[in-house]
């Protein structure tokens, strides 16, 4: 499963808005989603199990464990 597919996949409550999915390729693109501690790419092939996942390091940082 890619890395955009993953995020389309979660329940919209569990992110830190309701974003579209231009905005979720976007987030993927600018770096500003880390899956299990890496940078990933919209279309890089994501590991299970996703141990963490974080939205916006850079600047509000929301970490779901």
């Amino acid at each position: 499963m890619t890395a955009f597919d993953y995020l389309k996949s979660l329940p919209r409550h569990w992110l830190p808005r309701k974003p579209s999915n231009s905005e979720l390729f976007r987030w993927l693109r600018n770096k500003s989603v880390i899956i299990n501690g890496v940078h990933v790419s919209p279309k890089e092939e994501v590991g299970f199990p996703i141990k963490s996942l974080t939205f916006f390091p850079n600047k509000r940082k929301v970490t779901m464990v």
